[in-house]
Order: structure tokens, then sequence, then C-alpha cells
């Protein structure tokens, strides 16, 4: 359950930002955490498990839901006149399209490994208080089938 959810939406994430946004590889999408001194090539992402939450229900399978943190890690371009909100804006509008489904209705269910897939929370962001070294953490939540 929780490994196929995890493998889908690396895959997911694959797709969706290799080949653009300055993702040359699926390398630079990751489960292992790391810190921005400790990464070679950016933009690069990382999913991080965070939490889980069990609820129990009387005679029905209990409902699982994994909190994540998606972290991308962006430098600013060396110009120093572009932001680096100008440069995660458009990687954080594919992960949108990517995890939360524009059609009324409709759920990112990650090739129906889960039930749900979302961006849900408050992203934080730094566009560059820590020099040219930009970083968002996007707060994701799956609720696994029973």
């Amino acid at each position: 359950m929780r490994e196929e959810a995890m493998i889908a939406l690396q895959s997911l994430l694959t797709t969706a930002l290799v080949g653009n946004f300055g993702f040359a590889t699926a390398a630079q999408i990751d489960r292992r955490f790391k810190l921005w001194t400790e990464v070679d090539i950016q933009p690069a992402l990382f999913i991080v498990q965070k939490a889980e939450d069990v609820r129990l229900q009387d005679r029905q399978p209990p409902v699982i839901t994994m909190h994540l943190d998606l972290v991308l890690y962006i430098k600013s371009p060396a110009d120093q006149i572009t932001s680096s909100a100008s440069v995660y804006n458009p990687i954080l509008d594919a992960l949108f399209i990517a995890l939360n489904s524009t059609l009324a209705g409709e759920l990112q269910t990650l090739s129906g490994t889960v039930y749900q897939c979302k961006i849900e929370g408050k992203i934080e962001t730094d566009e560059g208080t820590q020099g040219d070294q930009g970083f968002v953490i996007i707060p994701l939540t799956i609720i696994l089938l029973p």
C-alpha cells in the first residue's frame, strides 16, 4: 500500500518535471532527503514522508492518511535581477497540474494506488534570503485505499 503509493508518486513527479524547468534527469527527484549544500544539481525535488494519521471506525477498514512534504531546491539565476520565485513558480504550477485535478469531482489516485493524493496546506517559500539559494516546501496529503 504505502510503498506502491510512494513509487507511483515519484513516477508521476518524474513524468511531470523531467525534461522541463531544468530537471534533466530523474535523479533530481529523490526520496532520500538532502540539505541543499549536499545537492550538486538544482533544481532538485525531495519527497519526504513525515507522518500518518489512522482513523478507526467500527467494523470498517482503517482510513490511513499519509502526510508528506515535497522539498524543492532552486538556485536563482546569476544575473542578480531574476528572482527565485520566477524559477519556482512554473515548477509549482506544473506540480499543481499533476497533483490536483482540474476537473470538478475528479481525484488524483496515482494510477489507482490510492484514494486521493493532493497538495493541501500552507506552502512555505524562501525567495532567496539564503543568498542565491531558494527553496519551497509543499505539503502533500495521500489518503490510502482501505
